[in-house]
């Protein structure tokens, strides 16, 4: 983890442990996470969690089919899983 001041720690650390501040930030909402199709491709899923640093997209993809993906303005990483 790089160095910063917005860290908070709670544990497996000898450095100061602030568990307060850390079960007041924490949300004990349970259930599974919001996966929504894309309106304008139905083989499209995004996961969006609440920041804006983060988001999954799945493209299901079929058998000679293409896509031209958007640039994406920092960093990304893509994964394939079967195929090539």
């Amino acid at each position: 983890m790089a160095t910063s001041d917005n860290v908070v720690r709670a544990g497996l650390t000898p450095k100061f442990k602030d568990v307060g501040t850390l079960t007041k930030m924490l949300t004990f909402k349970t259930g599974l996470p919001s996966i929504y199709r894309d309106d304008t491709d139905a083989n499209v899923y995004v996961y969006s969690p609440p920041v804006n640093e983060f988001e999954i997209t799945k493209f299901v993809m079929y058998e000679h089919t293409q896509r031209q993906l958007e640039e994406i303005p920092g960093p990304a990483i893509m994964l394939v899983l079967s195929g090539s």
